[in-house]
């Protein structure tokens, strides 16, 4: 829509169309994370059949894969459950928690540095927030996985610092 918009039924139109679409955007959001789970749930049986299956016959490098992708199943369980509650507290932000800024902020780099052409460097202290742990997660993750998409040599470094400025 060019320019301003003069009457109040254009607007009203425009956020009744806002509105449908975000709707149908926390549906799809639901769904897609809802689907997703059977999938994990054979991959996680999977993994689990072949490390009864192959615990004494593997070296110890295939022993550390398959711990490594039990890692990563269970962090996919995670970021489905973040993805339905997501989609459920729509604009919400749901229940506000103590979040330990570091925890989450590891956490999150070693879940989308999977090439490992990344170091995370945190100068001193990151805080504890109160606040949505699923939002604060995806605001970081988005922020370092732009940072490595868009790094233009083979590694890189992220480094994370916390500043207070008077109350913020």
């Amino acid at each position: 829509i060019q320019g301003t918009i003069a009457d109040g039924a254009e607007r009203q139109k425009c956020s009744a169309e806002l509105s449908r679409q975000n709707y149908e955007l926390n549906q799809f959001a639901y769904v897609a994370a809802h689907d997703l789970k059977a999938p994990r749930r054979g991959i996680d049986q999977i993994a689990s059949w072949l490390e009864e299956d192959l615990n004494d016959s593997v070296g110890a490098d295939s022993k550390k894969h398959l711990k490594l992708m039990r890692s990563r199943i269970n962090r996919m369980e995670k970021l489905l459950a973040d993805l339905l509650q997501y989609a459920r507290a729509g604009s919400v932000l749901g229940d506000l928690e103590s979040v330990d800024l570091h925890d989450l902020v590891t956490s999150s780099f070693q879940l989308i540095n999977t090439s490992q052409r990344f170091k995370l460097v945190v100068n001193g202290q990151l805080p504890t927030l109160t606040t949505s742990r699923t939002l604060i997660d995806i605001v970081f993750r988005n922020l370092m996985s732009n940072a490595m998409k868009h790094h233009d040599r083979p590694k890189g470094v992220i480094t994370l610092k916390f500043t207070k400025k008077g109350a913020f």
